[in-house]
């Protein structure tokens, strides 16, 4: 993405999976939820019954947390969030995030679950 046509604002973005135009991502209203995203949970479910399914459930969340949280404190905001069968989508906006903000938002999923194991493992 060419740096000078965002501070133009012709797209806008930085964080997450790609840069969308900010319009395209209202149409769909703040939260996204494809129809087949319940599906990988509900096979693995299916296929687990022990006490893992909800703990999964909750090291995702977290992680996605984990990067909205990032966005907001490296000064951008989240404008759209999508949830696919084997993923999210988070898409930001306001200004432009250096390259030192982009992978603090990166790690920060990954780091905010390690951070909660590390808590728990302490107990």
């Amino acid at each position: 993405m060419d740096r000078a046509r965002v501070r133009r604002g012709e797209k806008k973005g930085g964080a997450g999976q790609g840069a969308v135009q900010e319009g395209a991502a209202k149409k769909g209203g703040f939260l996204t939820v494809s129809p087949l995203a319940p599906l990988p949970l509900l096979c693995f479910l299916a296929l687990n019954k022990g006490p893992f399914f909800p703990c999964a459930l909750l090291a995702a969340l977290l992680h996605e947390l984990g990067h909205i949280a990032a966005i907001y404190l490296s000064g951008g905001r989240v404008v759209h969030i999508g949830i696919y069968p084997f993923g999210a989508q988070i898409v930001t906006g306001g200004s432009l995030l250096s390259y030192g903000q982009s992978l603090f938002v990166a790690l920060s999923g990954a780091g905010v679950v390690v951070g909660v194991a590390l808590i728990r493992r302490g107990e």
